[in-house]
């Protein structure tokens, strides 16, 4: 495979178009609420479909993840429920012999934890009374059910007497499980009665134990944690904490990091910008097993969204979404994931004029991998033929692995802009193929955008193939490809992001009865299918390794092109 970097763009002459997609990074719609369709079945569970889609988290290894879901049953009371790497683990409902005894499963928290070896833990509801419906469900690593917490009993790791009110926010580790326990009964005296216990231990505790780091420069103590805002790494040795200490109310809210303050209320981002963290808080947060962990909010005065990795502010309102990119964050960040190795991930919503398609979710402040408004290959033959389309991403609903996995809920559309409900989705992202440049695009006569797309793999010419998506049916389309790529100037609805410059040279793949002949039409999908012989998969274009003149330029390793999809 050859390692040059290519960098492409579609654009078109009578009509307008979108951004490019400038990756060979695939989407597997695992389950999604569209009940006419596959995805929508729930293994094990016949007849029933898939209603609701809750939160989803994976292993350190990223081997494994849990999450749950709501299915269109009669009964409100067995609907929900969790699912392990696609089999049915708990149902609401369900009496199974770890319960005590007369007591069935009600509903389930939305945070879970799972290991590298598959031990799970969640949270959740009993049926029956509400003195003692909350419980800690933990699945070891053999498969064992057990109930390490429930609402009034003792306190495991705790003094005698102290019994739990509420418990929830669960985690787990190698060594055990962790939860919170709040207002807890028969104990402490009230104000010290908020726990979080870690491994059969007490972690910490309100009016009692106190982060160090506090940006007023006191050595105020916990006062509350906040509801499944709790994250500890497999050993133990990473913690990440929200909630409120003690002292003023107006600075209270805190995030804290292996012990240390990190963020706080009403003061700046550390090394960011003099505008403070709003009072209203932070919206959320996330922490990998390594200890990479983000949170977002909005800052207090300007109300400009913010989100940061590791403390580095990584995303702002008003700023570019990627460095040379005409398209800024126009509103609060919604989802944030990042893995072991320093990878992130963040959701948010752009000034693109179309508003139909400015969600976008931003790879390390380089690039869009996924775009509202962009199709998505429902069935997963490998081409955008289902009319589904993503929508709005899910708040909160993403992880990230180490291998460039990014697992996330969002709700899809048609193109008519119809809701069709949300799925679960795992994108693989590949090796980067290109970038976009010269965006955003434009909506051309179909009322929606063409799509330039890239792989590699192919091993044939330059390694690259191209695809175009979402054209006017019956046009004809083909490649441009230059040396550099310019501002844009306006050819009719398009631009023309090839030319501007004393040494910008552009040139056409339409030498016909070569392996030079880019030229094809749109078909009834909106697919731009080639010439015969051009294509490996039947449409689309594989770029040789020549770049067409009157003496064929070679692509060498090292060399940058870019490329336009021209119709």
């Amino acid at each position: 495979m050859r390692t040059s970097q290519l960098f492409f763009m579609s654009t078109l002459v009578l009509g307008m178009t979108s951004l490019s997609f400038a990756s060979q990074d695939t989407a597997e719609v695992v389950y999604s609420e569209i009940q006419t369709h596959s995805s929508s079945s729930v293994a094990g569970i016949p007849g029933l479909f898939v209603d609701f889609i809750d939160r989803v988290s994976v292993s350190p290894d990223g081997n494994h993840w849990i999450l749950s879901l709501t299915v269109n049953s009669t009964l409100s009371t067995d609907d929900e429920v969790v699912i392990v790497d696609g089999a049915v683990v708990l149902r609401e409902g369900d009496s199974p012999a770890f319960l005590p005894a007369g007591r069935n499963l009600g509903i389930f928290d939305q945070n879970m934890f799972i290991m590298n070896s598959g031990a799970f833990v969640v949270g959740g509801d009993l049926d029956g009374s509400t003195a003692d419906d909350d419980i800690i469900i933990w699945r070891d690593a053999m498969g064992n059910f057990s109930i390490p917490a429930q609402q009034g009993m003792q306190i495991d790791g705790a003094p005698v007497g102290w019994l739990n009110d509420s418990v929830e926010s669960p985690v787990l580790t190698d060594s055990g499980v962790g939860y919170e326990a709040d207002f807890i009964d028969g104990g402490p005296a009230s104000g010290m009665d908020n726990l979080m216990m870690l491994n059969g231990s007490v972690f910490l505790q309100s009016l009692v134990d106190g982060p160090a780091g506090e940006m007023a420069g006191g050595t105020e103590t916990w006062k509350d944690f906040d509801f499944l805002d709790f994250y500890v790494s497999a050993d133990s040795m990473q913690t990440l904490v929200q909630g409120h200490i003690t002292g003023a109310s107006t600075t209270d809210s805190v995030l804290v990091k292996n012990g240390v303050v990190v963020l706080q209320e009403l003061f700046p981002i550390p090394g960011g910008p003099t505008d403070v963290v709003d009072s209203a808080g932070i919206s959320g947060i996330t922490m990998s097993d390594s200890g990479n962990w983000m949170a977002r909010g909005d800052f207090d005065v300007s109300n400009d969204g913010w989100a940061v990795h590791n403390g580095v502010l990584v995303a702002e309102e008003g700023e570019p979404i990627f460095v040379g990119s005409s398209e800024s964050y126009d509103r609060t960040f919604t989802a944030l994931a990042c893995n072991n190795v320093g990878d992130f991930v963040v959701a948010g919503g752009t000034d693109l004029a179309d508003t139909s398609m400015d969600g976008v979710l931003v790879l390390n402040g380089e690039r869009v991998i996924a775009r509202e408004g962009a199709p998505v290959d429902l069935d997963g033959n490998g081409m955008f033929d289902d009319d589904t389309f993503y929508s709005i991403f899910g708040t909160d609903d993403m992880v990230m692995t180490d291998d460039g996995r990014v697992l996330f809920t969002c709700t899809l559309k048609n193109g008519s802009g119809s809701n069709l409900g949300d799925a679960f989705i795992i994108l693989q992202l590949e090796g980067v193929v290109g970038e976009e440049f010269c965006s955003p695009g434009n909506i051309n006569s179909t009322g929606a955008s063409t799509v330039l797309s890239a792989s590699s793999g192919t091993g044939i010419g330059s390694d690259v193939h191209l695809e175009m998506n979402n054209g006017p049916v019956g046009q004809l389309a083909y490649v441009l490809a230059g040396n550099e790529a310019t501002a844009g100037i306006a050819v009719s609805n398009g631009q023309f992001c090839l030319v501007g410059t004393a040494t910008a040279q552009f040139f056409r793949f339409n030498v016909g009865g070569t392996n030079m002949n880019s030229i094809g039409g749109f078909d009834a999908s909106g697919t731009w299918v080639n010439a015969a012989g051009t294509s490996t998969t039947g449409f689309g274009f594989d770029v040789p390794a020549t770049i067409p003149d009157t003496v064929p330029i070679v692509i060498m390793a090292g060399d940058t092109w870019h490329f336009q999809g021209w119709y």
